[in-house]
This record gives structure tokens, sequence and C-alpha cells, in this order.
């Protein structure tokens, strides 16, 4: 119907200018020279330019008698200078039963040291134009800033005051208490993150990796001080930490800095926790029931892949077909051949010691059943079948065509040299990805395909209103199901 009232307005249209061209001669010619110049226009598609050539820098690394690394990239081009300090220890070095101490220990890393208050602490930091960043992730914790070339030297330094004096005291660990038991809460209200949660506890099970870095309410609750003190002892300490400078700066130069700041700090680590793989679970169906949701939102799991797995590009290469791009098969069969959702997706999430594979779509509440079918029926035909000639071509251009972007700025660089030291990787693996994903078959992406998309293992998540859809789950047969009412 739709098609047939275009058409019938193109013919109204077309025979409005006719009446039109009769009117005004001089004015036709010109309008329909312009129309035949624009459809040619949009007839060619855009012939795309040669792929940029880049050669990613190469870092420099050095290491100090305390075990402290250091990675250099000297770039004069700007008068910037990207400082960080990586710690190899995040979320999953959690104690165990109890989640969430790293994320205090990040929030409260720049709360004071032992000769500036958190208020001088920030105070001095804005004076050279910048600020400290603390991010925590399940593998790393990482503090950042970006300074200018004259003032580097200075930010090195509080920074380095910072990591080694930060006192950790009892008065802030109230107050992240009160902050994150606010942001937990928030976290659970957001169907997206609620349903993560759940999934990855369906993943992992009991490994370090099922609870998130904000962890949940009851443990928030009964962290203590001395939780604290001996997480730092453990974890941030010299010989498990990466100082990585980038920027208009000499190597020597942030050598010689890195002695004078560092080479004192020496930690007292204890035995650490071992973290082991984690081995695929048996699917679970769970339902967190929220009456009359107008949406369901749709998440399906399971146990993914290690970062510096062998196979991990050939998987990436198989996902961006399957839900990693927008013309990947899930968002073109969901959002615009069915029109069930605004966009759905997939991806390998890839940390050090495994990973989590996992697809999903916000949806209608009367179509969660129909978009649930279709997840399985395109995971399902990407590990039998595979992909095309032209999809692992666009896949590959995907990736290849963006690596130039990694590179412009220090920042990004430094992103780069962190995932080298957290992932073990060689200081040329960037200068080698190209060729490495351009020497990917599809033999090898449907090898990836059927080793890390498990149909009978992949658990499912659905936020929304039970009742509108469990009798139609019922008939999928997917084992069985259990629903939630509440979730802490």
């Amino acid at each position: 119907m739709i098609r047939r009232i275009l058409i019938i307005s193109c013919v109204l249209v077309t025979s409005a200018c006719s009446w039109q061209n009769k009117k005004v001669v001089a004015v036709n010619t010109n309008t329909s020279t312009l129309e035949n110049e624009s459809s040619d226009f949009r007839a060619q598609p855009p012939v795309a330019k040669a792929e940029p050539q880049i050669t990613p820098p190469v870092a420099i690394r050095y290491r100090l008698d305390n075990g402290l690394l250091i990675f250099v990239v000297p770039k004069h081009d700007l008068p910037l200078v990207s400082i960080n300090v990586v710690f190899k220890s995040g979320s999953a070095s959690d104690p165990q039963q109890l989640s969430g101490v790293a994320g205090f220990v990040g929030e409260m890393l720049l709360s004071g040291t032992k000769t500036r208050s958190a208020k001088e602490l920030a105070s001095e930091i804005e004076t050279y134009g910048t600020h400290l960043n603390v991010q925590v992730n399940e593998d790393d914790i990482h503090i950042s800033s970006l300074a200018l070339k004259n003032y580097w030297i200075k930010v090195l330094a509080i920074l380095a005051d910072a990591i080694t004096n930060s006192t950790f005291s009892d008065e802030e660990l109230q107050r992240v208490r009160k902050k994150r038991i606010a942001s937990i809460a928030k976290e659970l209200d957001d169907p997206e993150t609620l349903a993560m949660r759940v999934l990855r506890k369906a993943v992992f099970a009991e490994h370090p990796y099922a609870h998130t870095v904000l962890g949940n309410k009851k443990d928030a609750e009964a962290i203590k001080h001395s939780d604290i003190i001996a997480y730092v002892n453990e974890n941030l300490h010299a010989a498990n930490a990466a100082l990585i400078v980038i920027g208009d700066i000499t190597t020597q130069q942030v050598i010689d800095q890195a002695t004078k700041h560092f080479s004192e700090w020496q930690g007292k680590p204890s035995a650490k926790q071992q973290i082991s793989d984690a081995n695929l679970k048996p699917a679970k169906v769970v339902i967190l029931n929220r009456p009359k949701a107008q949406l369901s939102f749709i998440m399906l799991g399971q146990l993914g892949i290690a970062r510096n797995s062998g196979d991990y590009l050939p998987t990436v290469l198989m996902n961006s077909v399957l839900g990693g791009m927008f013309n990947s098969r899930l968002n073109m069969n969901l959002r615009e051949d069915k029109g069930y959702t605004y966009g759905a997706y997939s991806y390998f999430d890839s940390m050090r010691y495994t990973g989590i594979f996992l697809a999903a779509a916000g949806v209608r509440t009367d179509v969660t059943i129909p978009a649930l079918r279709e997840f399985y029926t395109e995971i399902k035909r990407i590990k039998e079948n595979g992909i095309t000639v032209d999809e692992l071509k666009h896949a590959k251009n995907g990736i290849t065509l963006s690596l130039p972007a990694r590179f412009q700025t220090v920042s990004s660089i430094a992103s780069m040299i962190r995932n080298i030291y957290l992932y073990d990787f060689k200081l040329t693996y960037y200068n080698d990805l190209s060729k490495m994903i351009n020497e990917i078959d599809l033999n090898a992406v449907q090898s990836a395909a059927k080793e890390h998309l498990a149909i009978d293992n992949l658990s499912l998540v659905i936020v929304g209103d039970y009742n509108t859809f469990k009798t139609e789950l019922n008939k999928l047969d997917l084992g069985a199901i259990e629903v939630r009412e509440t979730y802490h």
C-alpha cells in the first residue's frame, strides 16, 4: 500500500511539473539539467579514496629497578603530553565474596595525599589547565592526564604524589560508599545494565568476572577500611604498574622524571589472587518481570574469549557481520526489515582471562518472542553457514580503515599502548594488525563461529512484562524459566 501511494504521488508530482514546464520554458530547461545531474550523482556511489597508510609508533620500553615499566612515545607535532599510570588489577581482583573494592579504591585514589587534601590536589592540578581521571575496569585501574608541554613535569609530580602517597581515609570511604550505593540503585533501574548484571552471573557463575565494577549494594555496605588498604597493598605497587607517556617529550626526560618520582615507590605486595579460566555454563533463562512495561529488553549471552586468544581477530570479523556494525545481520533484520527495535547488536567483550559474548536489543513488548526467534535464527545461521566474501571484505574494511584514527592523538596512542601492556602484546602489535586482518580467510571466520557460538549454552535474560509473552516463551522450550519480581 505504501509503495502504491508513493507511485501515485510521483505521478501527481510529474503532472504538476509538466504543467509548469509549459508555462516557464526557460526555467524548465535549467531545472531539467539540474535534476538529471542530481539523478546521475545519486546513481553512482562515491569512489572510495585510497586506503590510508599508517605506521603506528612503536613505544620505547624501560624498567626501573623497583619493577615499574615505562613506555615512551615521543610525538612532537603538538605541544601536548599524555601521562598515564596503569595497574594490572581491576574489579576481577576484588576479594572473593566482596565485590566493588577496586571501584572504591579508584574513587578514593585522588581524595588526598599525605601533603595535599583532596581540594588542594584538585585545585593545584587545575592551575595547569588539566585534571586527573581514574577509570576502573575488570582488568585494570587507569589514572591519566593530558598536559601542555610546559606543565607536564609538574602534572607528573602531582600524579605521582596521588598514587604513591594517597591516604585512603575512612572519611572518604564513607563519602564514596553513599555515592556508590546511589549509583547501584540507578543502575538497577536501567533495563540494559540490569540485564547485563544478571547475564554476567549466569555466564561466569563464581568467576571474578561475574560481578560488575560497581559491585552490589550488600557488599558496598560491608566494605571496611581494612579491605581498601589490603587491596592497595596487594595491587597498587610498582611491580604491578606501567607509566605510559606520549607526546612532546624525549625518552630521557621521561626516564629522569620517572626515576625522580617513582624509584622509591616499593609497596608491599602480598600473595595475589589467582584468576583461572572460566568454563562454559549451561544455559539459563531469567525473566526480570516489569508489569505493564511497554518495552522488553532482550539479552542473550555465553562465555566468550580472552583478548589475546589466537582466534580473536577472526571472531571479531565474524561478529562484525553478525551484530557489530549498523548494517550487520541482526540490525538489518530486527530494525530495518521487521521494525521491532531502534537497534540490535552483538559483541565479544574480551578481557585478560576470558570474555563474554552477548547479543541484545530493546523491542516493543508485543514482538518480544518474534524478536527473540530472529536472534536465534541469525546466530544459528552464521554458525552453520558462515559469512560471504563480500561480508568479509566489508568487515575487514570496517576495522582496518578505522585504524589511522586510533593513532591521531596522544591520548588515543596511550590507549593502544595500554592494551599492549595489559594483554602482553608485542611492541609492534599494531604495526602488524592490518596485515594480520587482511590474511584472515572465510575458513578462519567459519571456524571462529563454530567454536565460539554455542546455541545450547546461550543464556537468556528478558526485562519486561512477563504476562504478555509467557505463553509464547514456553512454546520455545528453552528449559526452566526463572521469574524474578525484584532484583538487589
